[in-house]
């Protein structure tokens, strides 16, 4: 069983269990319909909540959730799990469109100049304001920060674990 983080408790929301939750995906909106979701420190250390509601409220340019789930009925109940992130499975969540992938997709892929020349490998993906930028190890001990926004990242095939990007000049320097 897949698990895939989508947010993390920031505190809770009312005297009747819920809580705010800040999403860690792109579209919030992907949690609807959710049965189940799993709390935990770690995916590997998580425990199972059923759902019992799901809201979206707009918080600067972007969403809260605002989530309930079974067994959490208090504020007491909501506040202990502070600072948890929370997973779905990767099964229950909805199919991603062309042009979408998930950020554990692309840690780990080789990344290219159109040229052909290799850069490095994808270490981590950071979600900053702006855009999501790639952290690419590049084999001398040094990373490499590029936006994952054309038009620096021209092709992403994680079939082919490839990626290959167009930067402007300084941006590998």
């Amino acid at each position: 069983m897949a698990l895939l983080c989508v947010g993390r408790v920031v505190r809770p929301h009312g005297l009747k269990g819920e809580m705010k939750v800040k999403p860690e995906t792109e579209d919030p909106f992907r949690l609807e319909g959710l049965i189940s979701l799993h709390l935990g420190a770690h995916a590997t250390t998580s425990r199972r909540y059923a759902v019992r509601s799901v809201r979206f409220q707009p918080f600067r340019s972007s969403w809260t959730i605002v989530l309930g789930l079974e067994g959490v009925e208090s504020i007491d109940a909501a506040e202990a799990l502070r600072g948890q992130f929370v997973y779905a499975q990767a099964t229950d969540l909805p199919e991603l469109q062309e042009g979408e992938w998930l950020i554990d997709d692309l840690v780990g892929l080789q990344v290219f100049l159109e040229s052909g020349d290799v850069v490095g490998s994808v270490r981590d993906v950071l979600d900053l304001p702006a855009h999501p930028t790639l952290v690419i190890s590049r084999g001398d001990g040094e990373d490499a920060l590029v936006p994952a926004v054309s038009p620096f990242v021209t092709e992403v095939n994680v079939a082919e674990r490839r990626i290959v990007i167009s930067p402007i000049d300084g941006l590998l320097d």
